[in-house]
């Protein structure tokens, strides 16, 4: 069975335990009359658009992004075997130094520190580069990260079979690199949705492989970074991480396929689902958060506490998740505190916890719902096994 399968693999002059230095520029040749794939994009447009206008009914919209790029950060990271909990992420927001974390709380917040500040380089009219792709892996990793430089990589399934080589050669890598920046910055002409892109720039980013580590975490922040460049999306709040996660065995085989194949249709039908999944998971997480606020605000109104105040005091809470008491005593008189205090506890909004002996306040129905499991992406993706 094993060598049947490795003669199938080796098809096309694809060969998974040899470097494929014949990896083609882009783009490559796609039926965009694709009846499933058409379907799926119009899938995709309708539920980015409901995204955006859930996400803008926000009074405070950087809540949804705050709390989205940590999930994102943890949900990368986890299909690298970075294994986190959500406690230990929102208590470590507390402290003003992560260095001192955990080796995998940290990685977490490197990526999210990569995928912030390169979300702020596109967002100030910044290219998709060779010099932000090296930014970006250099700080998930935390240490110096170059570009391979006549070095063999290899792509592992669990940690034991080789399932793809790609390509070693210089002169090859910095070529198809230097094509897929042309292609991400649309210097070469073509009529192709930014969503259909995004899945074909991703797809050979993963399989040029430039790093020696950290090019699925980089690959995954370019996805969002190209979408807000070309403003399919504001801020990088899709959590595609998570579904990929979820989906993983399929995400892997659709990547090979293409080799065996060359027929992109059946990988870019997946990213159009994953974005639509993520898009419809995310819209669904804000409603219901809008649901707590409003919650909240009543609560504080009935304990007296103004307007303004109340605004204050949903922004600690939602914002944070995990807060202290003196964040809250900078808003509200200590009589104002102890009402608030009071009555979000009885109502079950907070709950207490401590960091070294000192009292913190959790709000309980955002951090289930945040880690809730996503059952719409099974939903949603008819072709997941």
């Amino acid at each position: 069975m094993a060598e049947s399968r490795f003669m199938n693999e080796m098809t096309n002059g694809w060969n998974p335990l040899v470097a494929y230095n014949q990896l083609a520029h882009l783009p490559p040749k796609i039926n965009l009359g694709d009846k499933e794939l058409n379907e799926n994009l119009e899938r995709c447009i309708e539920a980015l658009k409901s995204l955006t206008k859930e996400f803008h009914s926000i009074p405070n919209p950087s809540i949804i992004s705050n709390v989205n790029i940590l999930k994102e950060s943890q949900a990368s990271s986890k299909i690298e075997n970075i294994i986190t909990t959500g406690d230990s992420l929102y208590k470590a927001l507390l402290k003003a130094n992560f260095e001192e974390e955990k080796d995998p709380v940290k990685k977490v917040f490197n990526y999210r520190t990569a995928l912030y500040e390169s979300y702020q380089h596109i967002a100030k009219g910044g290219f998709l580069d060779r010099e932000l792709i090296t930014h970006i892996a250099t700080t998930i990793n935390g240490f110096p990260t170059e570009i391979r430089q006549n070095r063999s990589n290899f792509i592992i399934e669990g940690d034991v079979r080789v399932i793809d080589t790609p390509p070693d050669s210089a002169d090859i890598v910095n070529s198809l690199l230097f094509n897929l920046f042309e292609y991400y910055n649309d210097k070469i002409s073509e009529d192709t949705h930014p969503l259909i892109k995004m899945a074909i720039a991703h797809h050979q980013f993963e399989s040029i492989h430039p790093f020696m580590d950290a090019n699925g975490r980089t690959g995954r922040i370019l996805n969002l970074l190209y979408l807000v460049k070309r403003e399919v999306i504001e801020e990088p709040i899709l959590l595609t991480s998570d579904v990929i996660d979820r989906s993983r065995n399929t995400y892997e085989m659709e990547l090979l396929n293409i080799r065996k194949t060359n027929r992109w249709e059946d990988w870019i039908n997946y990213m159009l689902r994953v974005v639509f999944a993520s898009a419809f998971q995310t819209t669904s997480k804000i409603y219901e958060i809008k649901k707590q606020m409003n919650r909240v605000n009543q609560l504080l109104a009935s304990v007296g506490i103004n307007d303004n105040k109340r605004s204050l005091v949903i922004e600690v809470i939602f914002y944070k998740l995990y807060f202290k008491i003196k964040n809250i005593r900078n808003i509200l008189t200590k009589g104002e505190s102890k009402k608030m205090f009071y009555i979000l506890t009885i109502n079950k909004i907070l709950s207490k916890d401590n960091i070294n002996e000192e009292t913190i306040y959790v709000n309980t129905p955002m951090y289930h719902l945040l880690n809730a499991s996503n059952n719409i992406i099974k939903a949603n993706h008819s072709r997941e096994t």
